[in-house]
């Protein structure tokens, strides 16, 4: 093995390069014989934050590995580093999980220096094997989608390991991989890192936020960028970046870090693979799989459908694109629009910036009330919206979308409303006609049995005192109907109503003069629960300020992860690649 850091496995003596932490003199004392009730065999490692050793349980009859803290160990958020090291021992040993090494005890060897001790596993590493060629697809992916769930177990119970890599990983039985050393693992609400700036992990594997000594920043996402470097590497059989100590770590801090696509290195990597790998080494956490397990799942679905070595899945985008000069693409452009949007793609090919909103809406335990989705002018928020996001709205959502760019707004979504959801206009109907039973009987009677001429003009029919027979009843305000859709029965049992108002800033204009809060449509965003009716205003970011405020008045509030995000704008290479797809379309570059 080649990590001198791996507790819980037996490792040679040497120190890895590749670690970065706080440093301490000296290897480890080889010559202890006893720690505690554990009878030391011998060193098989030592590190930044300590030494390991191979032990016996006398008490147990049983080998353990022995993870020895350097007396310079520290740790802030929990006291003294006796306590701060009971917590985090504490909080290791619960975890509960077939891949993830057991932490039998804590405690302090005769010197006062404190120790792990956790069960010893037998076994080569992740490492280990792929030094000895690479994996097939398959293999890697079943390899995956095991650690994957452990670090999602984890995550869960917010231990987060902040050192994943294969040398981390022991394959038991040849097959099971189970995480080990989770002795820097960090509970993230209680505790940072062992200093003010620390860079704690390994160069290559860690994340950029790691790189960058943001230990404020670390989550469950940070692991999931270590796991997509040793996707990556299973993948191609490189590491996506290159380089030893300091000046890896200044290249994965750097905001300019970009990854080369794996299928640029091996074509016969299925695409479905290499967008997994790819989202979870996005630079920016919020890119990533929100969770350890959303990868898992994916590739659990890479692998019902199928999809082996060989194989090829077809392109998402089968469809020519048709520009439509400065019109914004529709529905009817949804087969090739997806081709023209930037952003890391799901194993489904659907870009990040679209699959946030298709979450977002389809979410149903803690749904947004209302969603903001903002951009320059220009930058394609109506295309995205008509032919990205609303053709690929689950069936049990009704979308009614409008535009605020001219008339009356209010009266639009109320027009718009009774068009699209049938069971609001008949329930407008009843009641109309209730209403007016009860309000005028014998006028409602005298209409019913047609008692007057049949040629007379509705406006005509009067009564002897010259009161209209039959009067106009209004129907319900905007505010009204949102209220029944949220509250009746008027919807299917799982269904619910998207109203979607683009260009959402020609109406804020229209209110500067006045006040919004008097208006109906402010009224019916009150009205909106998330579950049975839901709102997405598209918005230009230079009327970020009224926006908020509005959001804000509605009792309501934007959270960058649920209801607010900005349209991705385009980089140079998909810039690129967009003029080439016009390019074809107009037959002005070869195919």
């Amino acid at each position: 093995m080649d990590d001198p850091d791996s507790f819980g496995s037996e490792d040679d003596t040497r120190r890895s390069d590749d670690w970065l932490g706080p440093r301490e003199d000296g290897a480890g004392d080889e010559s202890l014989e006893r720690i505690g009730r554990y009878l030391v065999f011998r060193q098989i490692g030592f590190g930044a934050f300590g030494a390991v050793y191979l032990a016996r349980d006398d008490k147990l009859k049983r080998s353990v590995a022995v993870k020895v803290l350097h007396s310079g160990r520290r740790m802030r958020g929990a006291g003294d580093e006796g306590d701060a090291l009971e917590e985090e021992g504490a909080l290791l040993a619960q975890l509960n999980h077939p891949g993830i090494v057991k932490i039998h005890d804590i405690g302090r060897a005769e010197d006062g220096r404190l120790f792990l001790v956790s069960e010893f596993l037998d076994g080569p590493t992740l490492g280990d094997r792929i030094a000895g060629g690479r994996l097939s697809i398959e293999q890697s992916v079943q390899i995956l989608i095991q650690v994957a769930e452990a670090l999602g177990y984890a995550h869960q119970r917010s231990v987060i390991h902040r050192d994943v890599k294969p040398t981390n990983i022991i394959l038991v039985d040849d097959s099971q991989p189970v995480l080990i050393d989770f002795g820097i693992a960090i509970h993230s609400r209680d505790m940072t890192g062992s200093q003010e700036g620390s860079i704690i992990g390994t160069p290559g594997f860690m994340s950029p936020e790691q790189a960058r000594g943001e230990s404020h920043l670390v989550d469950g996402r940070s692991d999931i960028f270590s796991l997509g470097v040793i996707f990556y590497l299973l993948l191609t059989g490189q590491r996506p970046f290159e380089g030893s100590g300091e000046d890896l770590v200044d290249l994965l801090a750097s905001p300019t870090l970009e990854v080369k696509p794996p299928r640029q290195i091996d074509p016969t990597i299925p695409k479905a693979l290499e967008r997994v790998c790819l989202k979870a080494l996005s630079k920016r956490a919020l890119d990533r799989y929100p969770t350890a397990l959303d990868l898992a799942e994916d590739l659990r679905g890479f692998l019902r459908q199928g999809n082996s070595i060989g194989q090829e899945e077809s392109t998402v985008i089968s469809a020519k694109v048709m520009p439509k000069g400065l019109r914004c693409f529709e529905r009817e452009d949804a087969d090739f629009f997806l081709a023209l949007l930037p952003g890391v793609r799901d194993q489904a090919g659907i870009p990040s910036g679209l699959g946030f909103w298709l979450r977002g809406i389809s979410e149903t335990s803690d749904p947004f009330r209302v969603g903001v989705f903002y951009g320059p002018s220009g930058s394609g928020k109506s295309s995205f919206l008509r032919a990205g996001l609303i053709p690929r709205l689950p069936h049990r959502v009704e979308c009614v979308l409008v535009s605020a760019g001219v008339g009356d707004l209010e009266k639009m979504l109320v027009e718009r409303l009774m068009l699209e959801i049938p069971a609001l206009a008949a329930d407008t109907a009843r009641e109309s006609i209730t209403k007016q039973a009860r309000d005028n009987p014998l006028a409602f009677l005298s209409a019913g049995l047609g008692l007057y001429p049949e040629e007379s003009k509705e406006d005509d029919r009067e009564s002897p005192d010259g009161e209209p027979l039959i009067e106009t009843t209004p129907g319900p305000s905007l505010s009204e109907m949102v209220r029944r859709l949220r509250e009746s029965d008027l919807l299917p049992r799982e269904g619910k109503v998207l109203i979607v108002i683009d260009q959402f800033e020609q109406w804020l204009h229209r209110q500067e003069s006045g006040d919004y809060r008097t208006t109906e449509l402010f009224a019916a965003l009150r009205q909106g629960d998330g579950k049975r009716v839901q709102f997405l205003l598209s918005v230009r970011d230079d009327f970020w300020m009224g926006i908020t405020r509005l959001i804000n008045d509605i009792d309501c509030e934007l959270l960058q992860s649920k209801n607010v995000a900005g349209i991705d704008l385009f980089d140079t290479e998909h810039a690129r690649k967009v003029l080439r797809e016009f390019g074809r379309a107009y037959q002005r570059v070869p195919e």
